[in-house]
């Protein structure tokens, strides 16, 4: 019998309220009776998840549709599969190198421990495909991505069937989770140029004795005697875990019988603590985790969730700036602008800053990767121009420590190309808002194929490098300017030139840009020499220096 054959009979006898049937592989055989030392198929998502027509990802809410770099097709068939509903994913009319994915588990990722899964294990993933029609390029499979308590972790990379099938397939590809995984989102793809149907997609199982594990706080860590919470994991296969009790030291604080497993610990006495939990099954099982030895501090109370006062407002005139959003709206605002696009609901969108006079801005919680299209409907006329300005201004305000921005040109004159700009916590502080002035030649030096005169999605990403990963963030006033330093006055008196200069904000040259005057003896061919810098503290800089032999063209430099 095909894994395939299992997964259905689990499915139907489930469905009719056989609860105490147990499928286990066998040579072959399908086998009932007792659990023996061998593998269980733990079916995550049974048709597919894809049990009714109606909104994206069918009948599951976890699913769902990402694509890019062309439209794909997404059809939720009631009837047809492997048996019944099932997904199709169809790509055939997208152009080259366009994608296309479900993300299973989106909102929250899908906890290991209720399916007996460890971290660090290694599991056989199972996937029923179709081909209905071929394509030219590489074919349909899944990811699996292991995420922790700080957000996402790794992933297993794409795993992609060898062949094609005009009929259904169970296909089956081994994954080892990550070592500190609490959770994992299941991701199918697409088969390139192609229209292919998705159907069970499941993980085999095998038995697992009882295993405890306290999963935060980590050993040595320090927490606040105000409040800590402490949360395990339990484990086993097959059965269920039925009590998960928390110790400090020989002293019981607590017990929790539903996943997740956690305690908040309130007023813990300052100085050393040993932790452990204690984990019982329905079959009579007890095991001990290991210990957890931590500090508790007089620490104070967190920082806030979310700001309580607004960004400083901008100054640059009018004149100097392309917005595409500011809370105050002293400039006028892009639009059309999509600041939720790619399947964002509830938990990003509009936030109002609960403070006396706090404004409107953009929220993205537990941001991982998210966008904005400043060209929604992906006109090649709409792009973005951003050709004649110098810098990209934003305010931003986390939890996190690190930020990653990503401009991306669609319709540019080197096709679809992007640049990341990674911001560490060198630039990030948490808890108050960073105001960024990023010059687009960072951009452009990045990835020198950018082009800036069409720009159509800007992308905020938090997993891009290492630290605290997909956490809150809070954007106001996201515009660009043209900062190029404009001469106020220039006199000859005696044997001095002076110059003045202020930046095209006329209130402020910035703070620390520096500044070089330079002349040369010709403007064709121009030979510029540097006679004198000077780093911008604010107001207009003036540069008084001997007029040189020779030297007719002066200039002013921001570098």
């Amino acid at each position: 019998m095909k894994t395939t054959d299992i997964l259905n009979a689990h499915r139907t006898w489930r469905a009719k309220g056989v609860k105490s049937i147990t499928l286990i592989f066998a040579a072959g055989t399908l086998l009932l009776g007792a659990r023996t030392a061998q593998a269980d198929t733990t079916n995550l998502f049974p048709n597919g998840g894809f049990d009714s027509p109606a909104g994206a990802g069918g009948g599951n809410a976890g699913w769902v549709e990402v694509f890019g770099g062309g439209t794909t097709a997404y059809a939720y068939p009631l009837t047809g599969g492997n048996p019944g509903s099932y997904g199709i994913m169809d790509n055939t009319a997208a152009p080259a190198g366009s994608w296309a994915i479900w993300v299973g588990g989106n909102a929250d990722p899908l906890p290991i421990s209720p399916m007996g899964l460890v971290a660090g294990g290694t599991y056989n993933f199972v996937l029923d495909m179709k081909t209905f029609t071929s394509g030219g390029g590489f074919e349909g499979g899944v990811k699996i991505e292991s995420w922790g308590p700080a957000g996402y972790i790794s992933n297993s990379g794409e795993l992609r069937a060898g062949s094609e099938s005009a009929i259904w397939e169970t296909y089956t590809f081994s994954v080892t989770l990550d070592a500190a995984a609490t959770g994992i989102k299941v991701v199918p793809l697409w088969a390139q140029a192609a229209k292919v149907g998705y159907d069970n997609i499941g993980v085999v199982v095998p038995p697992q004795s009882l295993l405890a594990s306290i999963t935060s706080p980590a050993e040595g860590d320090t927490v606040s005697s105000i409040a800590f919470t402490i949360n395990a994991s339990a484990v086993v296969s097959p059965g269920n875990v039925t009590n998960v009790s928390f110790y400090d030291g020989a002293s019981l604080i607590a017990s929790d019988t539903t996943y997740p497993y956690s305690f908040t610990y309130n007023g813990a006495s300052v100085g050393s603590h040993t932790l452990t939990v204690v984990a019982k099954d329905n079959q009579g099982g007890v095991t001990t985790s290991a210990a957890v030895n931590i500090t508790v501090a007089a620490i104070a109370l967190p920082p806030p969730p979310a700001p309580t006062n607004n960004a400083p407002t901008p100054i640059w005139p009018a004149s100097k700036v392309i917005n595409w959003y500011d809370s105050v709206a002293l400039y006028p605002q892009l639009s059309p602008c999509n600041w939720t696009p790619w399947g964002s609901t509830g938990s990003r969108g509009d936030y109002t800053i609960t403070a006396p006079g706090g404004r409107v801005i953009k929220s993205y919680l537990g941001l991982g990767y998210a966008g904005v299209e400043v060209n929604p409907t992906y006109s090649a006329g709409l792009s973005q121009n951003l050709a004649n300005m110098t810098t990209m201004h934003v305010d931003v305000w986390t939890k996190g420590n690190q930020l990653a921005i990503q401009l991306q040109s669609v319709f540019g004159i080197n096709g679809n190309v992007g640049a990341i700009y990674l911001l560490d916590s060198t630039v990030i502080t948490s808890n108050v808002w960073i105001g960024l002035d990023i010059p687009l030649s960072v951009f452009t030096n990045i990835t020198p194929t950018l082009d800036l005169t069409h720009i159509d999605q800007l992308l905020w990403i938090d997993n891009f490098g290492p630290g605290i990963q997909n956490s809150d963030y809070f954007f106001d006033n996201v515009y660009f300017y043209n900062n190029t330093p404009v001469i106020q006055n220039a006199a000859k008196s005696g044997t001095n030139f002076t110059l003045q200069v202020a930046s095209s904000n006329p209130l402020t040259a910035p703070t620390g840009t520096n500044y070089v005057l330079q002349a040369t003896t010709a403007l064709t061919p121009a030979n510029w020499t540097s006679l004198k810098t000077n780093v911008g503290t604010g107001g207009m800089l003036t540069f008084t220096n001997p007029v040189t032999t020779g030297n007719k063209f002066f200039r002013i430099k921001a570098q």
